[in-house]
């Protein structure tokens, strides 16, 4: 989805437009257009509450050619922030306006349009019928009463008379009980059974990955879709979303645990993470493992925490990086679909595990749902590592979730532990779950990966950079952050640069040239990390400027700055005496 809002030149209104691509055959995700649509309608909502009320299209690919099937009709079903109507189709591409803000002029399909591709472009000319609420500039908006400043025409004043004009003569006094509207009505229904649970409550929009339209419309949802009771549904969107829709929890929101007693852990160790659901069911059903291995293999990683993976040595086996080479640990026995075991795995060449365990955390419709944990010591520096891993239930978002999350941690990591929690969470930044462990919101962990659900904590390290790609076939991105070594990650002292004889280090570390301690030349601006080194020649491959790698530039940073360092290369590094074998040795 992308989206912008626009202001027309001459008459100063706002307009909100979304253009939206649905996946083919989304109807086999549960609930994906459903998500799609109310993810839309609430960020329309909460742009109308920052920046005004606008109204709002949505044009899009569909991927859908009816109305009647799950897309269309999902955006037209009404109970959302925005409801819309349909202006004009052809084929899988909509266009749709807010319903009661638009009036359709005319429509058109372009037939036979140059460009060679599958879709006919379409067209349909509107004209706005109720801008509401235009922004800033009020002298030229074209309907002047309906300003959301008070203005004296139309009283929108909720006070009780509207015979209560300045004139005093008329009775009875204003102060005194009149037949018409008492002072603000009670709620009607008295939802949750809390007399905080009002009507401007239930009405608020709960702007969240996880939420319907409001604080009301949630709570209903949660209770058709989780067979969950009145109060039980009140009491879960309360936590969800307790600055919103806190008031309507009947429990009140319990308080969020304290800190994790896991502090600030250990040295920071060199190290490429990566979470990533592999919607195993889906790919298996398309028959899709190729492409499913080949996403793995193209991304470099010590550590991988795996989602819906019901077999991670059939991975592991298949994926030429990690065949041979990477351990994993799979608990089973955990009641649901493929055990939902959340597995996770490491090189085994560099890592020895230490321990492992499993907390369930949640439940819904396809089981139990767990965090998976493994403490691991790096060979190389002796620093240690927790690694967790987990896989959020659906539809829970709530702080006993988030509590569960950091109760895994808490109760089996070490003081000087390392910690990197990898999962698909089910639940976005800002929800009660991800605020009990997100620092941003006071909880102790830091977030430095964000894919949306899929997202990577630490407690307390930055990661020195941090990745979303393509996950396909997955219907999940691949997520990584690459972390470097701190200061202290070594158990020896810092060595200088060139160890004196009498501290000679006892390994070695040798390294191709072209391609590994360089990148093709020319290349610096398309590859982040590295360094064109000016007025240095490079004669490899078709010649050009040194540029050294990310390799090269931080090779003091890796336990290899610690060994003797070599080359082995059939190239020449630009010759005996070159400026480039000044620069690299």
């Amino acid at each position: 989805m992308s989206w912008a809002r626009l202001r027309h030149a001459a008459t100063a209104s706002d307009l909100l437009v979304y253009g939206m691509h649905q996946l083919p055959g989304g109807e086999e995700v549960w609930g994906y257009h459903e998500q799609n649509a109310v993810m839309v309608t609430n960020h329309a909502a909460a742009e109308k509450a920052a920046g005004g009320d606008a109204p709002v299209l949505l044009l899009g690919d569909l991927n859908e050619d009816s109305p009647s099937n799950p897309a269309p009709s999902s955006l037209t079903a009404g109970g959302l922030a925005v409801t819309f109507t349909l202006a004009h189709r052809n084929w899988v591409d909509y266009i749709y306006t807010e319903e009661g803000r638009f009036s359709v002029v005319a429509t058109a399909t372009v037939e036979d349009a140059p460009g060679g591709s599958d879709h006919q472009p379409i067209v349909a000319v509107l004209r706005i019928t109720s801008t509401s609420a235009p922004s800033p500039s009020p002298s030229s908006a074209p309907s002047p009463s309906p300003s959301p400043s008070p203005s004296p025409p139309p009283s929108p004043s909720p006070s009780p008379s509207p015979s209560a004009s300045p004139s005093p003569s008329t009775s009875p006094p204003p102060p005194s009980p009149s037949p018409l509207p008492p002072p603000p009505p009670p709620p009607s229904s008295q939802m949750c059974g809390v007399s905080s649970c009002t009507e401007a409550v239930l009405a608020t929009p709960a702007v969240g990955p996880d939420s319907s339209a409001s604080c009301g419309g949630r709570i209903q949802w949660v209770m058709d879709n989780m067979g969950k009771s009145e109060a039980d549904a009140c009491q879960q969107v309360g936590e969800e979303f307790p600055p919103l829709c806190g008031p309507c929890a009947p429990e009140g929101i319990p308080p969020s645990l304290p800190p994790s007693p896991a502090g600030t852990g250990g040295a920071v160790v060199a190290l490429e993470v990566v979470t990533y659901n592999l919607y195993w069911w889906n790919v298996g059903q398309n028959n899709r493992w190729g492409a499913l291995y080949a996403t793995i293999e193209g991304q470099a990683f010590d550590l991988i925490g795996f989602q819906e993976c019901e077999d991670v040595s059939t991975v592991i086996s298949n994926v030429p990086r990690m065949s041979g080479r990477f351990d994993s640990f799979a608990p089973t026995g955990i009641p649901g679909p493929g055990d939902n075991p959340a597995p996770v795995a490491w090189d085994g060449q560099r890592f020895d595990r230490l321990g492992a365990g499993w907390l369930q955390v949640g439940s819904d419709q396809y089981g139990q749902r767990v965090t998976v944990w493994v403490r691991l010591l790096d060979r190389t520096t002796g620093a240690t590592v927790f690694f967790a891993n987990t896989h959020g239930p659906l539809g829970d978002c709530s702080t006993a979730l988030g509590d569960n999350w950091m109760r895994a941690v808490a109760d089996n990591i070490a003081p000087d532990d390392f910690l990197v929690y990898t999962g698909d969470f089910n639940c976005g930044a800002g929800s009660a779950a991800i605020n009990v462990l997100d620092g941003a919101a006071g909880g102790p962990l830091k977030l430095v990966a964000n894919g949306g659900i899929d997202m990577i904590f630490t407690n307390g390290a930055d990661a020195a950079s941090w990745r979303s790609v393509n996950g396909y076939p997955s219907d999940h991105p691949l997520v990584a952050a690459t972390f470097e070594a701190s200061a202290s990650a070594s158990p020896s002292p810092s060595p200088p640069p060139s160890p004196s004889p009498s501290s000679s280090p006892s390994c070695l570390c040798i390294f191709d040239v072209d391609r590994t301690l360089t990148a093709r030349q020319g290349y610096a601006p398309q590859c982040p990390g590295t360094q064109q080194q000016d007025g240095v020649p490079d004669s490899a491959y078709e010649g050009g400027t040194l540029v050294l790698s990310q390799l090269a530039l931080n090779l003091g940073a890796t336990f290899c700055g610690a060994c003797h360092v070599g080359v082995i290369s059939a190239g020449t590094a630009s010759g005996a005496g070159s400026a480039e074998r000044g620069v690299l040795f």
